[in-house]
């Protein structure tokens, strides 16, 4: 069991085993492990951030149970803890659900499409969905209604057993390297040109609602860059939020 932690920079890491940093991008090297060695995609990281190392999990690594966090992100015991989750946790949490996944993030008055659009070219998300119509048919009709809902889970952080982030991963970047030859990111800004992680945020609602018999739970998580007097009282307001929208429209 390895949770993975993305980091572009020298950066305070847990001390815990659990938690293996691996470095993304250029630069020299400043950890032991880094998504540029084996079967790797690292090139990409400029257009696919995170997900650079999570192919390189996909492809590299054997254990039997994987995730990825952030050098700054990680997930927690509950809402009013700052305890990142260990060995234990990860145990007993998969016991009841094939994945853990971050708290989403919730809209009152925007679509998941609408909100994208008011950041990104909507166009690249369309296109997004017509390659799926085209790879796997069976998942448009969970496309189309992802557009509408009011919420999705950024950062594409998720812990599970290594064979089932092993067919996400297979299902994912089939997806993301067709529409890298039919979308072009030379216009965008730096920000807008990592186009191909904000859309697997977006994904990753699609794949989980299609279902298969697959469970999850949605998990608090800590941005380690925040005060700590606020971490509390900025959970619960979420996760109020995160209750009204999902009444108001039955997400």
């Amino acid at each position: 069991m390895k949770l993975y932690v993305v980091a572009h920079k020298r950066a305070r890491m847990p001390k815990d085993p659990l938690y293996v940093p691996i470095q993304v991008g250029s630069g020299p090297d400043l950890y032991p492990v880094r998504d540029n060695t084996g079967d790797q995609i690292a090139e990409k990281n400029p257009n696919f951030c995170e997900l650079t190392a999570m192919y390189w999990i996909w492809k590299n690594v054997t254990e039997d149970v994987v995730g990825i966090a952030h050098y700054r992100r990680y997930m927690t015991r509950g809402p009013l803890s700052r305890r990142i989750i260990g060995r234990e946790d990860v145990k007993d949490l998969l016991q009841t659900a094939d994945l853990l996944v971050p708290r989403p993030l919730c809209m009152r008055n925007e679509t998941v499409l609408e909100q994208f659009g008011q950041r990104h070219d909507p166009k690249d998300l369309l296109a997004c969905g017509q390659v799926i119509r085209e790879l796997f048919p069976e998942y448009a009709p969970d496309f189309d209604r992802m557009l509408g809902k009011h919420y999705f889970y950024q950062y594409n952080m998720i812990v599970a057993d290594k064979r089932i982030y092993d067919e996400y991963m297979s299902w994912l970047f089939p997806i993301l390297f067709a529409l890298e030859e039919r979308v072009s990111v030379d216009r965008y800004d730096a920000y807008n040109r990592r186009l191909f992680g904000f859309l697997s945020e977006r994904l990753l609602d699609v794949w989980l609602s299609h279902g298969g018999g697959r469970t999850y739970r949605e998990m608090s998580y800590i941005n380690t860059e925040t005060a700590d007097w606020t971490y509390g009282a900025r959970n619960i307001k979420n996760a109020l939020k995160e209750k009204y929208v999902r009444e108001k429209y039955r997400e």
